[in-house]
């Protein structure tokens, strides 16, 4: 496994999104517009 895949299955990645985003340029995919990966808040 590289280590894109091991992250991706990591229960830690909601909180790491969380502190890539301190500035709120991104949300929760909530409609699967981006199969479930973080958006941008505009879209």
């Amino acid at each position: 496994m590289n280590g894109i895949t091991e992250f991706e299955k990591n229960s830690d990645f909601p909180k790491f999104i969380a502190i890539v985003n301190v500035d709120g340029s991104f949300k929760e995919d909530t409609n699967n517009i981006n199969n479930g990966y973080p958006i941008l808040n505009w879209q």
